[in-house]
């Protein structure tokens, strides 16, 4: 009987894991790209440029192997590559097409090229550029929410059917459901569409991205906002160790921030415990981005954040024993998202604490013994 059981359990196994495995796949593919003789441009550099974007902008929807048995096509023509037409300038124009399954389109990209500038260059910019808008022709759309604009004037989805609130986090997936960004909602409106019914859009600002953000890409509500961290503050006779806790406020921009510390002074003649309470507003410089092609840059994950905080504790002191400790908090802090869920970073603040003995209040830390300098390293949840 018990042989009978691990020979059901592993025959279950054997029927399932291809079924979870091919689930968790991309689509292979074998690239072909035709390219006709051409008397404007080399067509060898034209093939290699397209080979290598495709390879570059597909790469979280397609893996291309040349053993597959599918076929994802590119055909360029009508190549124009003509310095007639515009002063200083060569106008460089090619048909694309491309076909998938059962799926074909033809698009037309188009650009002048200053003298002196690598018309390559320039083909593989329009051609990221493509790649990157609305291929739904192509790949048609499940009905899970997916991105549906990433151009400079911004990102945003029509197809949103969780109802994402301000504040909202959601992570940008490739179809293996692998983060590659994650973004904050900062609104939702109504926009006006080719009919009478409006359309539902909800906007997103980047706060991450390991690559540029692509039209198509799966959208994932984040299970928990949540988002931990730990400081070690420093000011001139104080160090310290702090723990916080951020969350998002519904239908806002700010995030509430909960921290809990303890300080010491440097000839250990009191120690303080404080907690407090607060609000932090943080923004990446993704934002700034001309282009979306930016994205994934090192410094387009770099974040930046105002926090506040008012707390309670208390401080004992070597000849005064405990006391009553009220204080608040200001801070910038600057920082780096590393990958999908670890950042590090630095704050600078100000800190204002009053000792409360007898209904009344003295100072402990103040001017500019409450300059303070944190190092600090964060996980998102």
């Amino acid at each position: 009987m018990r042989k009978r059981s691990w020979r059901i359990l592993l025959l279950t196994v054997v029927i399932l894991f291809p079924v979870f495995a091919l689930g968790a796949s991309t689509d292979t593919a074998r690239l072909e790209i035709i390219v006709p003789p051409s008397v404007a441009v080399s067509s060898d550099v034209l093939r290699a440029s397209t080979s290598v974007v495709a390879g570059r902008e597909f790469d979280w929807r397609l893996a291309f192997s040349d053993s597959a048995t599918e076929i994802f096509r590119i055909e360029l023509s009508e190549i124009i590559y003509d310095d007639s037409l515009f002063t200083g300038k060569h106008l460089l124009q090619v048909t694309v097409g491309i076909g998938w399954r059962d799926s074909d389109i033809i698009r037309t990209i188009a650009c002048l090229v200053p003298e002196g500038t690598s018309w390559e260059t320039a083909y593989r910019q329009e051609l990221a550029k493509l790649f990157r808008s609305d291929m739904s022709d192509v790949f048609p759309s499940s009905d899970e929410s997916r991105l549906s604009h990433a151009m400079a004037s911004g990102y945003w989805t029509t197809s949103d059917a969780t109802e994402l609130s301000v504040g909202e986090r959601v992570w940008v997936t490739d179809t293996q459901g692998t983060a590659v960004a994650l973004m904050t909602v900062v609104d939702r409106f109504d926009f006006p569409g080719e009919s009478e019914q409006p359309v539902a859009v909800t906007e997103f600002s980047p706060l991450w991205a390991k690559r540029p953000i692509v039209v198509g890409m799966p959208l994932v509500r984040q299970k928990t906002a949540l988002s931990l961290s730990m400081a070690f503050p420093v000011s001139l006779e104080r160090i310290g160790m702090e723990a916080a806790v951020e969350l998002p406020i519904r239908g806002t921009l700010f995030r509430f921030s909960g921290k809990a510390g303890v300080d010491t002074l440097m000839d250990n003649s009191a120690y303080e415990v404080m907690a407090q309470a607060g609000l932090v507003s943080r923004f990446a410089l993704g934002i700034f981005g001309k282009s979306p092609d930016v994205l994934g840059s090192w410094w387009s994950n770099l974040q930046t954040a105002a926090l506040f905080h008012v707390g309670v504790g208390t401080r004992w002191h070597a000849s005064d024993g405990f006391g009553l400790l009220l204080g608040a908090e200001v801070e910038l802090q600057v920082s780096h998202q590393s990958s999908a869920h670890w950042y590090w970073g630095v704050s600078v603040g100000y800190r204002y604490r009053v000792l409360v003995e007898s209904g009344f209040g003295s100072s402990v830390q103040g001017n500019e013994r409450g300059i303070t300098l944190s190092p600090i390293a964060g996980w998102l949840w």
